[in-house]
């Protein structure tokens, strides 16, 4: 009898470890995944002000002219549009 009561002891107190290890790492995980998010979108920032200056140079180079701003960033909004319904 005796036995089966610190066996069940051991197993409730070995379950509440584990709870609050499952809390811990789930509250470090959603911290982490907020971190990977702002970093995603920092980095999609930084691109499209690449592919902006690339896609300006690119058209001044080939026309000799040099596209306003709202124009490389409809023509790159249309390819992006383009790519999302592919």
């Amino acid at each position: 009898m005796l036995e089966n009561e610190a066996r069940q002891s051991a197993s409730a107190a070995t379950e509440a470890r584990r709870k609050e290890h499952d809390a811990s790492l789930n509250m470090r995980i959603a911290e982490a995944e907020k971190s990977i998010a702002a970093s995603r979108a920092a980095a999609m920032s930084n691109v499209r002000g690449i592919a902006t200056e690339a896609a300006s140079a690119i058209v001044e180079r080939l026309t000799g002219m040099r596209p306003t701003d709202h124009e490389v960033a409809e023509a790159l909004k249309t390819a992006q549009d383009g790519q999302r319904n592919a």
